[in-house]
């Protein structure tokens, strides 16, 4: 009886080699699209017509690496926190409160904040503000076990 390595031979290994790693790293920019999708749903109030939404990108090194790249600031606050939640991030407060360095009160927009203040429009004016906890989103996301979720969807999608 032949053995198994005489049954099949295999000339071109490299050439096996780079399909594989090509057809993997197809996967994997798949899988990190729906990921960057999951997380632009989930985390912006109003998704991918938010203008933050452009500046969470998946992209290649050129080569079969992908990674997904976060280029506003705001992506980093609304993860890891703001305020007296972080100290990376914290305010000029007393206890990291977010306070005004210019000006009397800190100005922003929120319709349900201000109805809910008394202000007569959607412009709010506070003195401080605690900031926001961090949501670790990309960690969750990018877990190895939701990862590789997302990993299976894209092998599946792309089989058909």
């Amino acid at each position: 009886m032949e053995r198994m390595s005489e049954m099949f031979k295999i000339e071109n290994l490299k050439e096996i080699k780079e399909k594989i790693e090509e057809h993997l790293g197809d996967k994997v920019r798949d899988a990190l699209i729906i990921t960057r999708h999951q997380i632009v749903i989930d985390e912006l109030p109003s998704g991918e017509s938010s203008e933050i939404a452009s500046t969470l990108t998946v992209e290649s090194d050129g080569g079969n690496r992908w990674k997904l790249r976060a280029t506003s600031p705001v992506w980093s606050y609304l993860n890891y926190g703001t305020g007296m939640y972080n100290p990376d991030h914290a305010g000029q407060g007393p206890n990291g409160e977010i306070v005004p360095i210019n000006k009397k009160a800190l100005r922003f927009k929120n319709a349900e904040l201000a109805r809910a203040l008394g202000f007569p429009n959607q412009t709010v004016f506070l003195k401080s503000v605690k900031g926001i906890k961090g949501r670790f989103f990309f960690e969750k996301a990018l877990s190895p076990l939701n990862f590789g979720k997302n990993l299976v969807v894209a092998v599946v999608r792309g089989s058909g």
